[in-house]
């Protein structure tokens, strides 16, 4: 599904007003999940991937987003450390070498999508690859909603969420003082989330161990 972006203004040229349209973008989106998949740019593809290795499976995370000039304020190293450590305590883990779990987080705002973290219940299967892609949306505040939070032309209008599609998580603003915090703890917080749950690969199903 696409989506284009750009930048519209005029300028007083030969005695009138001449409107120009600059910075032509298209966002390609997965349908269901509204994940961005593509930049299209100058004739040129993007994708939006972040790759890391961590230990028992491979972890691959990626960045998209549905605002304009989004901050990247995610710590790869601490959330790497995280998941490395956390799945660890993961039943069924060591049955899984040599698939790779995708876990693709996606900016919107608060604004379009309320104070929730959305999880997307259906989750990708690319057997060829042994890989599994899992969807989590992390809605940023305005600098309304917090001092800290992003600009408001930074937010396109968006559709809303199928909640029927999706596991919402409260998020509580005054909990956090930076965006850093709030970006990180949330990513965090919907992996744990996720292996709370329980997440099958082909047949076999990991979760947290009871503890």
């Amino acid at each position: 599904m696409p989506l284009h972006e750009w930048n519209s203004g005029r300028e007083w040229k030969d005695d009138g007003w001449q409107h120009y349209e600059l910075d032509l973008k298209a966002w390609v989106f997965e349908e269901e999940s509204f994940v961005p998949m593509e930049l299209l740019l100058n004739g040129k593809v993007y994708s939006i991937v972040t790759v890391k290795i961590v230990r028992v499976m491979n972890i691959r995370i990626r960045f998209s987003s549905m605002l304009i000039n989004t901050p990247l304020v995610q710590d790869m190293p601490l959330l790497l450390s995280f998941i490395s450590n956390y799945i660890q305590h993961i039943e069924g883990i060591e049955k899984l070498d040599g698939w790779t779990m995708v876990i693709c987080i996606n900016y919107t705002s608060i604004k379009n999508h309320g104070s929730f973290l959305w999880i997307f219940k259906r989750s990708r299967t690319y057997k060829n690859d042994k890989e599994k892609e899992f969807t989590i949306h992390l809605p940023l505040p305005s600098s309304i909603d917090k001092d800290w939070g992003i600009g408001w032309k930074q937010i396109t209008p968006q559709l809303p969420f199928n909640d029927e599609r999706f596991h919402k998580i409260d998020i509580d603003l005054d909990t956090y003082n930076s965006l850093y915090d709030y970006v990180n703890d949330l990513i965090i917080k919907g992996v744990r989330e996720l292996f709370a749950r329980g997440v099958t690969f082909e047949g076999v199903k990991i979760k947290m161990k009871k503890r």
